[in-house]
């Protein structure tokens, strides 16, 4: 099995094609700039756009559920790159019995700020130790304090870099604590190739079903535009901040956030991986671990709930063939007791 490459070679990547368009910014000072004004913008709207996100809450039940059983009785627990907090409330909602406090980090205050608002009656009514903190992972790693349990929830596929990032959650995961990565796109998805053509001919029949169905047309024009005001408004920030010297052409912002995600049209730069490997990412980043929960879905890309109870009916014949192949991942790794 390949493992992933510690190096990301997206740096690399993205330095070369924004040079070929006159943009000399520092990468890495521009990604990070790039999504912290795109997850401002994004944080009122968040889990109206992102329904995909919302509808998985099946999948962290099962999750969760089968972490009850591994898990201390009084845990603490660590939502890195927490957004609005679904995953957090997840936890609160299956584990509450379980939790001692719940820590969320966030580069973005308005996203804590929602985070807050989804947990603060959750917490309450176990009178769970709710904190919240902004800035990078590493801010957490000063006071030497670790958690039993680690959350991400669609996280990775927005780092340039991984190697740190986990070296950051290895530092901050208790001995014999779990790590849980959530939502993220899976390397054996785009590998897949009757799966990928099949997620092609759901496009095309979407984009059919738009011009013959008003309401189905107008939910989704209703989204669209505020995805591509989120983009165009980041770009106009960076304008005036100086990072960028022209304006960044249509699509870019979008995969500078979602760098490991292959993006819909072809035509999009694409610099990242196409999605991981949960099992590469065990074997890289943590090798003591062992694997205690996996589940992929869906099997077509796209949320379940846009897809209309035909195609539902294909993605669950879909998951029934390739069971590992779905287009996104959900992995949880407990890391040994030295």
């Amino acid at each position: 099995m390949k493992s992933l490459e510690t190096n990301d070679k997206a740096e690399e990547r993205i330095t070369a094609y924004l040079h070929n368009i006159g943009i000399t910014a520092p990468v890495r000072d521009l990604v990070r700039q790039v999504n912290n004004a795109y997850h401002r913008l994004e944080s009122s709207s968040y889990d109206s756009i992102h329904a995909e996100i919302a509808e998985t809450d099946v999948v962290w039940r099962r999750c969760l559920d089968r972490l009850e059983p591994l898990v201390p009785d009084s845990i603490q627990v660590l939502d890195l790159g927490a957004g609005t907090g679904f995953a957090a409330a997840q936890v609160l909602t299956r584990l509450g019995h379980k939790v001692r406090s719940v820590t969320c980090q966030d580069l973005s205050p308005e996203m804590l700020q929602a985070c807050a608002r989804k947990l603060q009656g959750l917490a309450d009514r176990r009178r769970i130790e709710l904190r919240f903190r902004v800035g990078p992972p590493e801010i957490l790693t000063g006071s030497r304090e670790t958690y039993d349990l680690i959350l991400t929830n669609a996280v990775l596929h927005h780092l340039l870099n991984l190697q740190p990032f986990f070296d950051t959650v290895r530092t901050l995961l208790a001995p014999g604590g779990v790590y849980v990565a959530g939502h993220e796109p899976s390397a054996e998805f785009y590998g897949n190739g009757s799966l990928y053509r099949w997620t092609r001919v759901y496009r095309r029949c979407r984009r059919i079903r738009r011009l013959f169905h008003w309401e189905t047309y107008l939910r989704r024009t209703n989204l669209a535009p505020a995805m591509k005001g989120i983009e165009q408004r980041t770009s106009d920030e960076l304008l005036r901040a100086g990072t960028i010297s022209s304006a960044l052409p249509p699509g870019v912002v979008r995969q500078l956030v979602d760098i490991h995600v292959p993006p819909a049209s072809e035509h999009t730069p694409f610099w990242g991986e196409p999605g991981f490997s949960p099992h590469a990412l065990r074997e890289t980043y943590f090798p003591a671990s062992e694997e205690v929960f996996l589940e992929t879905y869906p099997h077509i890309k796209d949320a379940r709930v846009r897809m209309g109870a035909l195609w539902r009916r294909i993605d669950d014949i879909l998951a029934r063939k390739y069971p590992r192949c779905g287009a996104n991942f959900i992995v949880a790794l407990r890391e040994r007791h030295s």
